[in-house]
């Protein structure tokens, strides 16, 4: 007649609780989309910023150790908030490594630990992406909050880039 408290527990916590957040399903997960394919392209500049950290040689070696040890650190937590985001979102990041190694860019990894120039042209492109991708939350799935997060990542990107780019001031 009446199911068990055990039984009615179970059923409880099998119930999959959505975000109620103002974003339609589908839009949820178009955002969580965009997010996806921005984790690639930042764990790729994270590997190759820390690539050329292990590798520096030359005159300004102590500078430019102490400058890309900031940055991996700081492009390690773009990574974890870009997770965060998603989770928040209600999603999983990357909810397989085949998507994440589709969208991976493995001919930025080289053998030879990138330069200056190569960090700074990296950073552009991911403060493109970061662009368009805000743009496209805003206008397209009424996101404003990502948009506004994207954006704040975007202004750490130009940041970094703009210490990059000094290397090659006159």
């Amino acid at each position: 007649m009446g199911q068990s408290r055990k039984e009615l527990t179970n059923r409880m916590l099998q119930v999959d609780l959505q975000p109620n957040i103002g974003l339609e399903g589908d839009d949820r997960r178009a955002v969580v989309e965009i997010l996806n394919k921005l984790l690639p392209l930042e764990t790729g500049l994270t590997i190759n910023t820390r690539f050329a950290h292990w590798n520096l040689r030359g005159k300004d070696f102590v500078e430019q150790r102490g400058l890309l040890s900031s940055h991996s650190g700081q492009l390690n937590l773009i990574l974890e908030k870009l997770t965060e985001r998603v989770r928040m979102l209600g999603e999983i990041a990357v909810d397989r490594l085949q998507k994440f190694f589709a969208n991976f860019k493995w001919g930025d990894l080289h053998g030879d630990a990138p330069d200056i120039k190569e960090l700074l042209a990296a950073h552009e492109v991911a403060i493109r992406s970061l662009r368009e991708s805000a743009k496209k939350c805003s206008e397209e799935y009424g996101d404003e909050v990502t948009r506004q997060f994207l954006v704040e990542i975007l202004v750490q990107h130009e940041k970094m880039a703009w210490e990059l780019r000094t290397y090659f001031e006159t």
